[in-house]
Parts: structure tokens; sequence; C-alpha cells
């Protein structure tokens, strides 16, 4: 709020009367005012942009409301948000979903949890309870990303690296390199004929190179996977995505992108 229009609402507060524009007759008023805010008004006073004869004015009765990450009510309020939705054959929430609820920062509040609820409660259409498939693709990667899994750690056996190993092959490689050093010469009609022929070598090279396989980019890989795995569940989608750990309406893309 500009500095200017908190001096005309402190006004107003002081007087109890409005001047509505193009008027010259002041209207009296008798009103109360409730007031939210996200920052702390306190800071805004000490840096000049707040008024502090405002913001004594205005607090009266002061209520802090906690974010919906701090709240030990998660269940209800969740409850209650399929009631007002749901009013009809209202769903149950997996203890799994539930879970993964708490762990969740929820940036967006209350309005975001009514919105991933209203979002899942049509995905388990008949259902009769939300699992983690049903949550949209957008949500589970927040959620991945906001609590990144630790690698686990591998205890790997400390064994003895061989030592000696370089001085056994520089002791072996010493007698091999003089006795080579040391043998005739063939000569070199003899050499010729046991040469192999490079005609003889041809057919072994070629046979040793099979043609490659054709290629496939990852989209198509992933569409083949997800057709096997529907055909593994008699065409069950919830089956399918709970094999593949990914959700329906991820399947209904790709299938719909691999057409």
């Amino acid at each position: 709020m500009p500095l200017a229009l908190q001096a005309r609402l402190l006004r107003v507060l002081q007087e109890r009367q409005v001047t509505p524009l193009a008027s010259l007759k002041s209207i009296p008023v008798d009103i109360a005012v409730i007031g939210a805010t996200h920052r702390k008004l306190r800071d805004m006073i000490e840096a000049g942009s707040f008024r502090e004869d405002l913001y004594y004015r205005l607090n009266g009765l002061v209520v802090k409301l906690p974010a919906l990450r701090e709240r030990q009510d998660l269940e209800v309020v969740a409850r209650r948000i399929l009631l007002a939705d749901c009013p009809h054959g209202t769903p149950e929430i997996s203890p799994a979903v539930m879970a993964l609820f708490k762990t969740y920062s929820w940036p967006g509040n209350v309005r975001q949890l009514a919105n991933v609820l209203r979002t899942a409660a049509v995905m388990a259409a008949g259902e009769g309870q939300i699992e983690e498939h049903h949550l949209s693709d957008d949500f589970l990667e927040d959620v991945r990303n906001g609590r990144a899994p630790q690698p686990p750690q591998l205890s790997v056996p400390n064994r003895p690296a061989p030592a000696a190993a370089p001085a056994t092959t520089a002791a072996m490689a010493a007698p091999v390199a003089d006795a080579m050093a040391r043998a005739p010469l063939l000569p070199e009609p003899l050499a010729a004929e046991l040469a192999p022929a490079p005609a003889d070598l041809a057919p072994h090279s070629a046979q040793a190179s099979p043609e490659p396989a054709p290629l496939r980019t990852l989209g198509e890989a992933e569409v083949e996977l997800i057709r096997s795995t529907l055909a593994a569940a008699n065409g069950n989608i919830s089956v399918a995505s709970k094999r593949l750990g990914i959700s329906r309406n991820t399947i209904y893309r790709k299938l719909r992108w691999g057409k």
C-alpha cells in the first residue's frame, strides 16, 4: 500500500467519515477493518515503507495463521476439501499419499492442496481411494525435487593392491625382449610364405562385424515398453501404471504421442 493511501486510511479510521470523489460533503461511516498480510510489518516500519501510527491503529487482535506445512491437522483439512468438492462418493486418501503430503512443503498453501485433491479425485473416479498414481505428474515432480533421496552408501571391502605386479611385469619383459633381440631373422622368402594374405583375412573380418541393429529413439522405446506392459496387464491401465511407476495420464500422453 502506498504511503499516501496509508495516510488516507489513517484519516478515515480517525475521523470515521469519508468524502466521495467529486463531492464536498463527508459521509460518516461505522466500520471494522480486518486485514491480512504475509509480510513482517515491523520490518517494514523500520524500512520506512509502512506508517507506524497506522500499524498501532490497526493492531487490535492479532491472529497468526500457520502455513499448511506447519499445521498438524493436514488430514482434517484434506478431508474437508474432498467433502466440499465430492459430497457424493467422497474418495479416501491412502496412507502412502497422506505420508507424501506431509513431506511436501506446500508453497501454494491450501489453494494448492485443493487443486491437487480435485485433480486426483477426477483421476480416481470410481475407485474409492486416491493412490499415488492418481496424482498429477507436475506435483509428483515437485515432490521429488523437494525431497531428493540421498544415494545409498555402498560398502566396498578394502582389497590389498598387487604392489609387486609392476616389478614382476618388468622382470618378465626384460628376458622376453632379450630373447626376441637374439632370435635369428627369417629369410625373406620364408617370411613371405608365413605372412597371411589380405584376401584370407577379409572373410573373417566380414564375419566378425555383423550389421548393426537399427537405432530407435528414446520415445519409441518408452512407447514399446508401455505397450508391452499393457499387454501383460490385459489392458488394465491402473495395473500397468503401478508396474511402470508412472501415473495413468502419463501413459495416455505417451501412447497418444506414439501414434
